[in-house]
């Protein structure tokens, strides 16, 4: 087995195409620029890149190769419904199979620049992929078929969308063979592994979500959190929080009502004013608290504008942040959980 091999540091010091600061920028440029001049004889330079329309969805691969003074477009279409990796993928392949298959003269080395640190790290440093492992073992069979022939093969990453000229062009070629991958009906798809994982979930969830809203039980946690598609962040405002916010919307709690409920050796259910300490108690009546309810109060009116303390509007897994912040803010300053993570 070959070992997992790490990337090279600038792949993160240069940002991704999203995020990347114009410093770094003109820094992708130097490094590519500078590569491209240092250049020895007999060079052939390949720019290549995916497009998709939906990932999954209509995609294509483009690709321009530099050899001496000529230049050659590689323009695609992949598939009817595939994703950015494997246009990505085909790109590379397209190149390797050109070079191969018409026998630049005189070329000795080829220099592959692909956007696609994902596409790299799977061809060059065993990077694990669950798809595509028939293009994949392609582009690896065709690559040591030219260095059997004495090329030398180099797959370089360059950052994406930075004006660097040779992946301005393939991109431009790889958006045109999207759109003619949409256009032609015919069109084979390709079924990954992600798509079967996809499908099975997508049915899971469907049934899940069914029975979540026809289910006699857990009608509490459901008032809070009725559509049983939508994720819960298990760790927002933080874990501690999560865990204690869980338990109010619920109502399997630390508080003496339930505790009570469940356990005779619990003396009482009230709480140390009186009355019986339930989450509708302690979140909106609770004389003990009343100073930092009115805290919790004054920062949700500034937030959304209404004075009213709502409790499923409190305890809502979908609730913006400022609210769930401020209710964490608000358990926080009543200490009244302190002693479970002591």
């Amino acid at each position: 087995m070959c070992a997992i091999r790490r990337a090279p540091e600038y792949w993160t010091t240069l940002g991704s195409s999203k995020t990347r600061t114009s410093e770094q920028a003109f820094e992708g440029q130097r490094r590519i620029k500078h590569q491209l001049e240092e250049l020895p004889p007999n060079t052939t330079v390949a720019f290549t890149d995916g497009s998709c329309m939906g990932n999954p969805g209509p995609c294509g691969a483009g690709a321009i190769i530099y050899n001496n003074e000529e230049e050659e477009t590689i323009q695609y279409p992949v598939s009817n419904r595939g994703s950015i990796l494997l246009a990505e993928l085909v790109a590379i392949k397209l190149v390797l199979e050109k070079i191969d298959n018409y026998n630049y003269r005189n070329v000795k080395q080829l220099n592959i620049y692909s956007d696609s640190q994902s596409a790299i790290g799977i061809i060059t440093l065993n990077w694990k992929s669950e798809n595509y492992h028939k293009t994949i073992q392609e582009i690896k069979n065709r690559k040591i078929k030219l260095e059997q022939k004495g090329f030398s093969i180099n797959i370089i990453w360059t950052p994406g969308h930075s004006d660097i000229e040779g992946n301005e062009q393939a991109d431009r070629l790889a958006k045109a063979a999207a759109k003619e991958a949409d256009n032609r009906e015919e069109m084979s798809s390709i079924t990954t592994k992600q798509d079967i994982k996809q499908a099975a979930r997508t049915s899971v969830i469907k049934k899940w979500k069914t029975q979540w809203e026809s289910s006699e039980v857990g009608r509490r946690f459901f008032n809070h959190h009725p559509d049983a598609s939508k994720r819960i962040k298990l760790d927002f405002p933080s874990k501690k929080h999560f865990n204690i916010l869980n338990s109010l919307r619920s109502g399997y709690s630390k508080l003496k009502g339930y505790q009570h409920f469940i356990n005779r050796h619990v003396e009482d259910n009230k709480c140390t004013c009186g009355e019986i300490e339930s989450v509708e108690h302690f979140l909106l009546s609770c004389d003990n608290y009343s100073l930092d309810r009115e805290k919790l109060r004054q920062s949700i009116y500034f937030k959304t504008g209404t004075l009213n303390l709502d409790l499923e509007e409190l305890l809502n897994t979908e609730a913006s942040a400022d609210i769930q912040y401020a209710v964490s803010e608000f358990i926080d300053d009543t200490r009244r959980f302190d002693h479970l993570f002591l």
